[in-house]
């Protein structure tokens, strides 16, 4: 129930604003579509593309994939390190705007109570999404 609420918050959040971001070698790992574990069965949650060069951001909403808008930057280690308030010694791959951030670590990285199973999380709100890439 968590994470159907952090999607639909996610959905009015993004629609605040649009543009894209240049895709770069470093995150190509972040291109791909992305569920969330619901009840033991995996729901379509978020789906990363390139488009003219530029990765753009969809979300599933009622059977559709809808594009989001906002600012698409690289997330970086700096920024992992930021959140977790810790030092990261693993690689970072990932991308964000102003209420998402979709994060490639290896799998089973762990930072205290974060764990990241698959090595792909969302953080939406502050809150961290484990993701299942599909």
């Amino acid at each position: 129930m968590k994470k159907l609420f952090c999607a639909a918050i996610l959905s009015l959040c993004a629609a605040a604003c649009h543009n894209r971001t240049d895709g770069t070698d470093s995150t190509d790992s972040i291109v791909g579509t992305y569920g969330v574990e619901d009840h033991g069965k995996v729901e379509p949650f978020v789906k990363v593309d390139v488009k003219d060069g530029k990765y753009t951001l969809s979300e599933f909403h009622s059977g559709t994939w809808v594009p989001t808008k906002g600012d698409l930057r690289p997330f970086t280690k700096a920024d992992l390190e930021s959140f977790t308030k810790t030092k990261v010694d693993v690689p970072v791959d990932g991308i964000y705007n102003s209420a998402f951030a979709l994060i490639h670590v290896p799998k089973g990285w762990t930072d205290g109570s974060l764990t990241s199973k698959t090595g792909y999380f969302a953080i939406v709100l502050f809150v961290p999404v484990e993701l299942e890439k599909l």
